[in-house]
């Protein structure tokens, strides 16, 4: 196999740089905000996720919480996150989650 060819592969698209579209204070924040996003099909992750379970004081040297997507998807997951949703709507999807035995 020719090597420019494996060093091609090894470089990053500029496209699937990861890019923060928001940061929080709180890792329960971050997850729901990560689990809207991968819901819909936007691959993310969030940056110093692991430094915060290591040593809790630590997280804020580091940067914060930042939910990063690739570059290609940042003004779609912005839109997503910056929508809110109704009490109402909450509401009626918890009564569609809602088992029927429960």
């Amino acid at each position: 196999m020719p090597t420019d060819l494996l060093i091609d592969e090894l470089e990053p698209e500029p496209d699937n740089t990861p890019v923060e579209v928001a940061a929080f204070g709180w890792i329960e924040e971050a997850q729901l905000a990560e689990g809207l996003l991968r819901s819909l099909s936007i691959p993310c992750f969030i940056k110093n996720e692991n430094v915060l379970r290591i040593d809790p004081r630590m997280w804020m040297l580091e940067g914060g919480l930042s939910l990063m997507v690739a570059a290609c998807d940042v003004e779609r997951a912005r839109e997503i996150l910056a929508t809110r949703v109704s009490d109402d709507d909450l509401a009626a999807q918890a009564e569609a989650a809602t088992p029927s035995w429960w």
